[in-house]
């Protein structure tokens, strides 16, 4: 489990290890979590990586295999992950990486992310809710 306080929001991610992905329904919050957890990049060991950062060239490969991080926040990840996923499976075996897309290839063994907000609280949990 993975705790953060950012702009007096507090984010629990109840997830140790593994690749996962939130539902593709829109307005869930999965932006602002992306958001939150940039936030926290210089002072945790957290990373957000986004289609800006694969469309200006900025290696994943890189940044999942340099130990850095414990938590990889992958955002509008459909249009890249695929290219990535030998990386992203075994990131996953030790760390834990959450992608933010709308369509998933569940030939891949990605998990499903549930996100619970309330005012001043987000959680991050494990889920069974079929996209």
């Amino acid at each position: 489990m993975y705790e953060y306080e950012c702009n007096g929001i507090s984010i629990k991610i109840k997830i140790d290890k593994g690749l996962y992905s939130f539902p593709r329904r829109s307005a869930t919050g999965k932006s602002y979590l992306g958001y939150l957890l940039n936030c926290l990049r210089t002072m945790q060991r957290v990373r957000v990586y986004t289609y800006e950062n694969y469309c200006d060239g900025v290696s994943l490969k890189s940044i999942l295999s340099s130990e850095k991080y414990d938590v990889v926040y992958l955002d509008r990840s459909d249009h890249y992950y695929e290219e990535f996923i030998v990386d992203l499976l075994e990131f996953s075996k030790r760390h834990l990486a959450l992608m933010d897309a709308k369509y998933v290839n569940h030939s891949h063994p990605i998990g499903i992310a549930a996100l619970v907000f309330c005012k001043e609280r987000i959680e991050v949990l494990a889920s069974v809710v079929p996209f």
